[in-house]
């Protein structure tokens, strides 16, 4: 068995059924303990309960400064320190350019910019300024989902590479 204190801890935030949730089954595979980040619990609540105890749904919004703070705080409670960030978390902008409102905009922006932003200072040790550099970056990893892009065998392709980089390099490649 597995020292827990040696598994790595990652935050999926944005799990919804495609690619956030295939992130978090492949993670939870590679053997991680995972976190689940979303605004909606019931998907996530279902998710946890399918792959057990090592996974944990923390309904969170993550363009709201307090509750990303809550949910890391959750997930430190009941997993352990972070390692590893995906930010996978976005908002429709509405139909196209033209007909896209400023508010429709500002909240896509606040979901999937602010909101990347937010968890990735919440990952970030207190120390952090004391920490050198280079050791930092090898400890954490932050990756930034583009799957709007993709078709989704790319974004199956994607997600099995990225999770297998991060649970066994530690670093994305």
């Amino acid at each position: 068995m597995t020292d827990i204190r040696h598994e790595r801890v990652a935050i999926v935030a944005g799990v919804g059924p495609g690619l956030g949730a295939a992130l978090v089954r492949k993670l939870a595979q590679e053997g991680c303990r995972v976190g689940m980040f979303a605004r909606s619990p019931k998907f996530i609540g279902k998710l946890a309960a399918e792959l057990g105890p090592r996974v944990l749904a923390a309904p969170t919004d993550i363009s709201d400064p307090k509750r990303v703070a809550n949910g890391f705080r959750k997930v430190r409670e009941k997993l352990g320190d972070v390692n590893i960030l995906i930010a996978h978390a976005s908002d429709s902008l509405g139909e196209g350019l033209t007909k896209t409102t400023p508010e429709q905009f500002e909240r896509s922006w606040r979901v999937a910019v602010l909101g990347a932003f937010l968890c990735a200072r919440e990952a970030v040790p207190q120390n952090a300024e004391t920490t050198h550099r280079h050791d930092h970056f090898h400890r954490r990893d932050f990756v930034r989902t583009r799957a709007r892009r993709r078709s989704r065998i790319q974004q199956r392709k994607v997600c099995r590479a990225r999770a297998r980089a991060i649970s066994r390099r530690g670093t994305v490649a």
